[in-house]
């Protein structure tokens, strides 16, 4: 990890504070380019990789390892404080915490989706859950979140990727962090499709496909839609 206004200088001048109350800006945690550790060292992979960052407040760090799911890993979710220099302390999730991941096991209909291991996917966002109305809200532990997106990957026979579904996953800002929940099915980008769902369902609010969604009606009940409709998870039609 390195501080990105040593990348870029002209970031300096940019992240300072105003002429009024005039400062270099933050100090730079990590001017130079610091390998982050994982520790204990037994508890590394021979890859390690998609890891992300959260910040609770201001001068506390958070690296994000893992997110499978204790009865299908040998780790399941695992996080810990920097400590500087690339320094970690050991795993500091709540060994009571109830795993909130999903799991599709031998009862799923579609073969192809079982098996499926998770993965995080893109760093954190803090979400402040105030009205916007309410003036007097502020940021504290109590009305704040984290979230970010995270994979749930589906191998092929030869165990080659063969695709990604996509998810968010929330957590809590206070400590121990317990993770609060993730959405039920897989988030679709434009034009997408979910197999097991209607047209109608897939693009009920997707303008570009009216007509298609204006040409399909619902069905009264699922029993017409491969695997029941909603009762089981979409996929994605690309691989």
């Amino acid at each position: 990890m390195i501080d990105l206004r040593t990348v870029h200088p002209s970031l300096e001048t940019l992240l300072a504070s105003s002429p009024n109350r005039p400062s270099l800006g933050p100090l730079k945690s990590y001017p130079t380019l610091t390998e982050l550790t994982r520790n204990p060292a037994d508890t590394r992979s021979p890859i390690e990789k998609n890891w992300l960052l959260f910040f609770p407040v201001s001068g506390e760090s958070y690296l994000h390892y893992d997110l499978s799911d204790p009865r299908n890993g040998p780790r399941g979710r695992t996080f810990a404080k920097l400590l500087g220099n690339g320094l970690t302390t050991t795993n500091l999730t709540d060994p009571l915490e109830i795993p909130c991941l999903r799991e599709l096991g031998e009862k799923e209909p579609d073969g192809a989706k079982r098996g499926g291991t998770w993965h995080q996917a893109t760093n954190s966002l803090r979400l402040i859950l105030c009205t916007r109305s309410d003036a007097s809200c502020k940021p504290d532990s109590e009305n704040t979140v984290f979230f970010a997106l995270v994979h749930r990957k589906f191998p092929n026979a030869l165990r080659l990727p063969l695709r990604y579904e996509r998810y968010f996953i929330v957590w809590s800002a206070m400590a121990p962090f317990t993770m609060l929940g993730m959405s039920n099915y897989p988030l679709l980008m434009a034009n997408e499709t979910a197999s097991g769902w209607s047209p109608s369902q897939n693009w009920a609010d997707d303008a570009a496909n009216v007509k298609t969604v204006e040409s399909t009606k619902l069905a009264d009940n699922a029993t017409s839609e491969p695997f029941g409709g909603k009762n089981f998870w979409a996929y994605f039609t690309y691989t």
